[in-house]
Protein backbone atom coordinates (compact mmCIF):
# COMPACT_ATOMS: atom_id res chain seq x y z
CA UNK A 1 0.00 0.00 0.00
CA UNK A 2 1.43 3.54 -1.33
CA UNK A 3 0.99 6.80 0.47
CA UNK A 4 0.39 10.39 -1.20
CA UNK A 5 3.05 12.83 -0.05
CA UNK A 6 3.11 16.04 -1.60
CA UNK A 7 6.08 17.94 -2.75
CA UNK A 8 6.68 21.33 -5.06
CA UNK A 9 2.59 21.30 -5.39
CA UNK A 10 2.37 17.76 -7.30
CA UNK A 11 1.34 14.15 -5.20
CA UNK A 12 3.52 11.56 -5.78
CA UNK A 13 2.89 7.57 -4.68
CA UNK A 14 6.02 6.32 -2.36
CA UNK A 15 6.10 3.35 0.23
CA UNK A 16 5.11 4.28 3.88
CA UNK A 17 6.93 4.81 6.84
CA UNK A 18 6.89 1.49 8.29
CA UNK A 19 8.70 -0.38 5.29
CA UNK A 20 11.24 1.97 4.35
CA UNK A 21 13.70 0.04 6.58
CA UNK A 22 13.57 -2.89 5.29
CA UNK A 23 13.13 -1.78 1.56
CA UNK A 24 16.13 0.21 1.73
CA UNK A 25 18.18 -2.78 3.11
CA UNK A 26 16.64 -5.13 -0.13
CA UNK A 27 18.04 -2.17 -2.12
CA UNK A 28 21.57 -1.77 -0.47
CA UNK A 29 21.89 -5.92 -1.11
CA UNK A 30 20.86 -5.61 -4.39
CA UNK A 31 23.74 -3.15 -5.24
CA UNK A 32 26.72 -4.47 -3.42
CA UNK A 33 26.06 -7.69 -5.78
CA UNK A 34 26.05 -4.98 -8.76
CA UNK A 35 28.89 -3.82 -7.27
CA UNK A 36 30.54 -7.49 -6.95
CA UNK A 37 29.41 -8.00 -10.49
CA UNK A 38 31.78 -5.03 -12.25
CA UNK A 39 34.53 -5.86 -9.94
CA UNK A 40 35.37 -8.96 -11.89
CA UNK A 41 33.77 -8.11 -15.31
CA UNK A 42 35.70 -6.09 -17.49
CA UNK A 43 33.81 -3.03 -18.32
CA UNK A 44 33.15 -3.24 -22.32
CA UNK A 45 31.58 -0.87 -24.51
CA UNK A 46 27.93 -0.88 -24.76
CA UNK A 47 26.70 -3.43 -27.38
CA UNK A 48 23.71 -1.80 -28.50
CA UNK A 49 22.40 2.07 -28.18
CA UNK A 50 19.49 3.38 -25.98
CA UNK A 51 17.06 4.69 -28.90
CA UNK A 52 14.17 5.25 -26.90
CA UNK A 53 13.19 6.60 -23.75
CA UNK A 54 9.92 7.02 -21.32
CA UNK A 55 8.74 10.53 -21.06
CA UNK A 56 6.04 11.64 -18.23
CA UNK A 57 4.04 15.02 -16.93
CA UNK A 58 6.05 14.19 -13.98
CA UNK A 59 7.43 10.99 -12.17
CA UNK A 60 4.80 9.28 -10.35
CA UNK A 61 6.80 8.60 -7.01
CA UNK A 62 9.96 11.76 -7.44
CA UNK A 63 10.23 15.20 -8.28
CA UNK A 64 12.47 14.33 -11.36
CA UNK A 65 11.78 16.88 -14.19
CA UNK A 66 8.59 17.80 -14.26
CA UNK A 67 7.06 18.61 -18.16
CA UNK A 68 3.86 20.46 -17.09
CA UNK A 69 3.88 23.53 -18.20
CA UNK A 70 5.49 23.00 -21.39
CA UNK A 71 4.23 23.89 -24.76
CA UNK A 72 5.26 22.91 -28.10
CA UNK A 73 8.70 24.71 -28.05
CA UNK A 74 9.54 23.11 -25.08
CA UNK A 75 9.07 19.67 -25.89
CA UNK A 76 10.61 20.65 -29.50
CA UNK A 77 13.69 21.45 -27.75
CA UNK A 78 13.78 17.76 -25.50
CA UNK A 79 12.82 15.52 -28.70
CA UNK A 80 15.63 17.73 -30.84
CA UNK A 81 18.21 17.20 -27.82
CA UNK A 82 17.27 12.96 -27.77
CA UNK A 83 17.51 12.69 -31.24
CA UNK A 84 21.17 14.44 -31.37
CA UNK A 85 21.85 11.51 -28.74
CA UNK A 86 20.53 8.94 -30.61
CA UNK A 87 16.74 8.34 -29.65
CA UNK A 88 13.63 8.43 -32.21
CA UNK A 89 11.00 7.28 -29.99
CA UNK A 90 9.52 8.38 -26.80
CA UNK A 91 6.64 6.26 -24.18
CA UNK A 92 4.87 8.59 -22.25
CA UNK A 93 3.90 7.15 -19.34
CA UNK A 94 0.23 7.73 -18.36
CA UNK A 95 -2.32 10.76 -19.33
CA UNK A 96 -4.02 10.34 -16.27
CA UNK A 97 -2.71 8.35 -12.82
CA UNK A 98 -5.83 7.70 -11.04
CA UNK A 99 -4.38 7.30 -7.42
CA UNK A 100 -2.99 10.62 -7.86
CA UNK A 101 -6.08 12.08 -8.64
CA UNK A 102 -4.31 13.70 -11.75
CA UNK A 103 -4.96 14.41 -14.87
CA UNK A 104 -2.31 15.18 -17.98
CA UNK A 105 -4.87 16.18 -20.74
CA UNK A 106 -8.32 18.36 -20.89
CA UNK A 107 -10.38 14.93 -20.24
CA UNK A 108 -14.14 15.93 -20.37
CA UNK A 109 -14.76 12.42 -18.79
CA UNK A 110 -12.26 12.85 -15.63
CA UNK A 111 -12.81 16.18 -14.72
CA UNK A 112 -14.42 15.81 -11.35
CA UNK A 113 -12.02 14.48 -8.38
CA UNK A 114 -9.04 15.50 -10.72
CA UNK A 115 -6.57 18.07 -11.07
CA UNK A 116 -5.79 19.02 -14.94
CA UNK A 117 -3.26 19.76 -16.84
CA UNK A 118 -2.78 19.87 -20.70
CA UNK A 119 0.63 18.25 -21.53
CA UNK A 120 -0.56 15.43 -24.08
CA UNK A 121 -1.55 18.03 -26.80
CA UNK A 122 1.93 19.87 -27.08
CA UNK A 123 3.76 16.91 -26.35
CA UNK A 124 2.19 15.17 -29.36
CA UNK A 125 2.27 18.43 -31.63
CA UNK A 126 6.11 18.60 -31.05
CA UNK A 127 6.73 14.66 -31.39
CA UNK A 128 5.81 15.67 -35.28
CA UNK A 129 7.11 18.42 -35.63
CA UNK A 130 10.40 16.30 -34.60
CA UNK A 131 9.59 12.77 -36.54
CA UNK A 132 9.27 11.19 -32.95
CA UNK A 133 7.66 7.82 -32.84
CA UNK A 134 5.45 8.01 -29.94
CA UNK A 135 3.49 5.69 -28.10
CA UNK A 136 0.55 7.03 -25.16
CA UNK A 137 0.31 5.63 -22.29
CA UNK A 138 -3.57 6.39 -20.96
CA UNK A 139 -5.31 5.64 -17.59
CA UNK A 140 -2.91 4.79 -14.60
CA UNK A 141 -3.57 2.87 -12.21
CA UNK A 142 -1.94 0.28 -9.06
CA UNK A 143 -4.41 -2.26 -10.79
CA UNK A 144 -1.53 -4.36 -12.16
CA UNK A 145 -0.07 -5.14 -8.28
CA UNK A 146 -3.42 -4.61 -6.90
CA UNK A 147 -5.44 -7.45 -8.99
CA UNK A 148 -4.97 -9.75 -6.59
CA UNK A 149 -6.86 -8.11 -3.71
CA UNK A 150 -9.53 -6.60 -6.14
CA UNK A 151 -13.22 -7.35 -6.46
CA UNK A 152 -15.11 -8.42 -9.50
CA UNK A 153 -16.59 -5.89 -9.80
CA UNK A 154 -13.26 -3.53 -9.13
CA UNK A 155 -11.79 -5.26 -11.71
CA UNK A 156 -14.64 -4.66 -14.33
CA UNK A 157 -14.43 -0.92 -13.24
CA UNK A 158 -11.02 -0.40 -13.76
CA UNK A 159 -10.90 -1.97 -16.99
CA UNK A 160 -14.04 0.33 -17.97
CA UNK A 161 -12.15 3.90 -16.81
CA UNK A 162 -8.88 2.21 -18.64
CA UNK A 163 -11.01 2.18 -22.05
CA UNK A 164 -12.64 5.14 -22.04
CA UNK A 165 -9.51 7.34 -21.02
CA UNK A 166 -7.83 5.69 -24.23
CA UNK A 167 -10.88 6.33 -26.07
CA UNK A 168 -11.09 9.96 -25.62
CA UNK A 169 -7.25 10.37 -26.09
CA UNK A 170 -7.86 8.91 -29.65
CA UNK A 171 -10.51 10.68 -30.60
CA UNK A 172 -8.78 13.90 -30.30
CA UNK A 173 -5.06 13.08 -31.17
CA UNK A 174 -4.89 9.85 -32.81
CA UNK A 175 -1.79 10.50 -35.26
CA UNK A 176 0.62 8.43 -33.09
CA UNK A 177 2.35 5.13 -33.60
CA UNK A 178 1.21 2.97 -30.48
CA UNK A 179 -0.52 2.56 -26.74
CA UNK A 180 1.80 1.66 -24.08
CA UNK A 181 -0.35 -0.28 -21.21
CA UNK A 182 0.30 1.76 -17.88
CA UNK A 183 -0.54 -0.64 -15.01
CA UNK A 184 2.86 -2.46 -14.61
CA UNK A 185 3.11 -6.16 -12.82
CA UNK A 186 5.91 -8.52 -11.74
CA UNK A 187 6.24 -11.91 -11.01
CA UNK A 188 6.24 -12.77 -7.29
CA UNK A 189 5.55 -16.65 -7.70
CA UNK A 190 3.02 -18.34 -9.03
CA UNK A 191 -0.76 -17.78 -8.18
CA UNK A 192 -3.31 -18.89 -10.37
CA UNK A 193 -5.86 -16.37 -9.05
CA UNK A 194 -4.05 -13.58 -9.61
CA UNK A 195 -3.15 -14.54 -13.10
CA UNK A 196 -6.40 -15.00 -13.97
CA UNK A 197 -7.60 -11.74 -12.67
CA UNK A 198 -4.62 -9.76 -14.29
CA UNK A 199 -4.67 -11.55 -17.60
CA UNK A 200 -8.79 -10.59 -17.51
CA UNK A 201 -7.13 -7.17 -17.22
CA UNK A 202 -5.00 -7.13 -20.17
CA UNK A 203 -6.89 -9.05 -22.32
CA UNK A 204 -10.30 -6.87 -22.32
CA UNK A 205 -7.97 -3.48 -22.43
CA UNK A 206 -5.79 -4.47 -25.12
CA UNK A 207 -8.47 -6.60 -26.69
CA UNK A 208 -11.16 -3.99 -27.18
CA UNK A 209 -8.02 -1.28 -28.12
CA UNK A 210 -7.28 -3.60 -31.03
CA UNK A 211 -10.74 -3.51 -32.27
CA UNK A 212 -11.59 0.13 -31.55
CA UNK A 213 -7.78 1.13 -33.22
CA UNK A 214 -6.32 -1.67 -35.53
CA UNK A 215 -3.48 0.54 -36.82
CA UNK A 216 -2.10 0.73 -33.27
CA UNK A 217 1.08 -0.54 -31.82
CA UNK A 218 0.79 -1.97 -28.19
CA UNK A 219 3.68 -2.30 -25.67
CA UNK A 220 4.04 -2.83 -22.04
CA UNK A 221 6.91 -2.99 -19.62
CA UNK A 222 6.45 -4.95 -16.82
CA UNK A 223 9.24 -5.17 -13.89
CA UNK A 224 11.42 -8.05 -13.18
CA UNK A 225 11.43 -9.38 -9.38
CA UNK A 226 14.27 -11.73 -8.67
CA UNK A 227 12.83 -14.39 -7.00
CA UNK A 228 14.71 -17.78 -6.05
CA UNK A 229 13.01 -20.77 -8.21
CA UNK A 230 12.41 -22.75 -11.59
CA UNK A 231 13.18 -20.84 -14.11
CA UNK A 232 9.95 -22.90 -15.66
CA UNK A 233 8.27 -20.78 -13.04
CA UNK A 234 8.59 -17.37 -14.12
CA UNK A 235 7.92 -18.09 -17.92
CA UNK A 236 4.86 -20.11 -17.28
CA UNK A 237 3.54 -17.52 -15.21
CA UNK A 238 4.07 -15.07 -17.76
CA UNK A 239 2.94 -17.23 -20.48
CA UNK A 240 -0.71 -17.49 -18.54
CA UNK A 241 -0.85 -13.90 -17.96
CA UNK A 242 -0.10 -12.69 -21.82
CA UNK A 243 -2.38 -15.70 -23.21
CA UNK A 244 -4.81 -14.78 -25.52
CA UNK A 245 -3.42 -10.93 -26.13
CA UNK A 246 -2.65 -8.93 -29.29
CA UNK A 247 0.01 -8.42 -30.83
CA UNK A 248 3.01 -6.43 -28.82
CA UNK A 249 6.22 -4.83 -27.84
CA UNK A 250 7.46 -6.41 -24.62
CA UNK A 251 10.03 -4.25 -22.90
CA UNK A 252 10.91 -5.54 -19.76
CA UNK A 253 11.61 -3.23 -16.92
CA UNK A 254 15.65 -4.74 -15.80
CA UNK A 255 14.76 -3.36 -12.35
CA UNK A 256 18.63 -2.91 -11.09
CA UNK A 257 17.63 0.49 -10.68
CA UNK A 258 15.03 -0.25 -8.32
CA UNK A 259 16.74 -3.00 -6.79
CA UNK A 260 14.63 -5.51 -7.58
CA UNK A 261 16.83 -7.40 -9.10
CA UNK A 262 20.41 -7.36 -9.97
CA UNK A 263 23.56 -7.69 -12.26
CA UNK A 264 24.25 -11.54 -11.67
CA UNK A 265 21.03 -12.19 -12.33
CA UNK A 266 20.52 -10.25 -15.81
CA UNK A 267 21.43 -12.01 -18.08
CA UNK A 268 19.46 -15.23 -17.01
CA UNK A 269 16.06 -12.91 -16.77
CA UNK A 270 16.77 -11.94 -19.94
CA UNK A 271 17.04 -15.57 -21.62
CA UNK A 272 13.89 -15.84 -19.56
CA UNK A 273 12.01 -12.83 -20.84
CA UNK A 274 12.99 -14.41 -24.48
CA UNK A 275 11.41 -17.29 -24.43
CA UNK A 276 8.31 -15.49 -23.42
CA UNK A 277 8.27 -12.96 -26.41
CA UNK A 278 9.62 -16.23 -28.85
CA UNK A 279 6.16 -18.29 -27.43
CA UNK A 280 4.06 -15.40 -28.24
CA UNK A 281 6.28 -13.82 -31.24
CA UNK A 282 6.48 -10.83 -29.56
CA UNK A 283 9.48 -8.11 -30.54
CA UNK A 284 11.51 -7.98 -26.82
CA UNK A 285 12.87 -4.85 -26.11
CA UNK A 286 15.09 -4.47 -23.03
CA UNK A 287 13.57 -1.18 -20.41
CA UNK A 288 17.35 -0.33 -18.93
CA UNK A 289 16.97 1.41 -15.75
CA UNK A 290 19.18 4.42 -15.64
CA UNK A 291 19.20 5.37 -11.86
CA UNK A 292 19.99 4.33 -8.67
CA UNK A 293 17.45 4.73 -5.46
CA UNK A 294 19.38 6.61 -2.27
CA UNK A 295 16.07 7.09 -0.27
CA UNK A 296 12.42 5.95 -0.13
CA UNK A 297 10.76 8.80 0.67
CA UNK A 298 11.02 12.48 -0.14
CA UNK A 299 11.38 14.73 -3.42
CA UNK A 300 14.20 13.48 -4.45
CA UNK A 301 14.86 9.45 -4.42
CA UNK A 302 17.53 9.07 -7.37
CA UNK A 303 20.69 10.17 -8.49
CA UNK A 304 22.37 8.55 -12.48
CA UNK A 305 23.52 5.30 -12.71
CA UNK A 306 27.22 4.83 -12.83
CA UNK A 307 27.92 4.79 -16.63
CA UNK A 308 29.94 1.46 -16.42
CA UNK A 309 26.52 0.36 -14.62
CA UNK A 310 24.67 1.24 -17.43
CA UNK A 311 27.08 -0.47 -19.98
CA UNK A 312 26.57 -4.25 -17.93
CA UNK A 313 22.96 -3.50 -18.15
CA UNK A 314 22.91 -3.33 -21.69
CA UNK A 315 25.57 -5.89 -22.32
CA UNK A 316 23.47 -8.48 -20.24
CA UNK A 317 20.21 -7.72 -22.37
CA UNK A 318 21.86 -7.10 -26.10
CA UNK A 319 21.98 -10.60 -26.90
CA UNK A 320 18.54 -10.93 -26.22
CA UNK A 321 16.64 -7.56 -27.61
CA UNK A 322 15.96 -5.95 -30.64
CA UNK A 323 16.53 -2.49 -29.04
CA UNK A 324 16.90 -0.29 -25.63
CA UNK A 325 14.45 1.98 -24.22
CA UNK A 326 14.93 3.69 -20.47
CA UNK A 327 13.45 5.67 -18.32
CA UNK A 328 13.48 9.20 -17.95
CA UNK A 329 16.02 10.06 -19.88
CA UNK A 330 15.23 13.90 -19.72
CA UNK A 331 15.80 13.86 -15.91
CA UNK A 332 18.52 11.40 -15.63
CA UNK A 333 20.77 12.78 -18.17
CA UNK A 334 20.38 16.56 -17.46
CA UNK A 335 19.32 17.46 -13.94
CA UNK A 336 19.78 14.21 -11.62
CA UNK A 337 22.80 13.90 -9.21
CA UNK A 338 25.91 12.07 -11.36
CA UNK A 339 24.09 13.53 -14.74
CA UNK A 340 26.77 14.39 -16.34
CA UNK A 341 28.75 11.14 -16.39
CA UNK A 342 26.01 8.97 -17.68
CA UNK A 343 25.51 12.01 -20.49
CA UNK A 344 28.84 11.66 -21.72
CA UNK A 345 29.55 7.97 -21.36
CA UNK A 346 26.65 6.52 -22.57
CA UNK A 347 24.73 9.14 -25.17
CA UNK A 348 28.30 10.76 -26.05
CA UNK A 349 27.22 14.27 -24.68
CA UNK A 350 27.39 16.24 -21.82
CA UNK A 351 24.41 18.16 -20.33
CA UNK A 352 25.58 21.60 -20.94
CA UNK A 353 25.45 20.74 -24.61
CA UNK A 354 21.79 20.20 -24.58
CA UNK A 355 19.78 23.10 -25.58
CA UNK A 356 16.97 22.48 -23.11
CA UNK A 357 16.72 23.50 -19.22
CA UNK A 358 14.45 23.56 -16.78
Amino acid sequence: MSVIRNFEGFDFLQPPPESEQEDMRMVRASYAENGQYLARTPDAPAAMPISASFICAHAPDYVGRPTIGWDSEKWVDLFEEMKCDGLDTVIFQAALWNELRECYYASKIYRDGFRQWEVVAPMLEAAKQCGMTVFLGGYGSLSGFEAGKMSEWEIALDIDRQIACMLELLERDADFAGIYYVSESMFLGRDPEFEKRLNRIYRNYLGRLAEAAPDKKFLISPATMYVPGPAQDFIDFWKAMLEGLPQMILSPQDSVGTGCSSLPHAAEFWRRWKVVADHFGYPLWANIELFERTKFSGPDLFKAASPARVRAQINCAAPYVERCTCWEYAFFTSQAEDAEDLKREIFGRTPAEGKISG
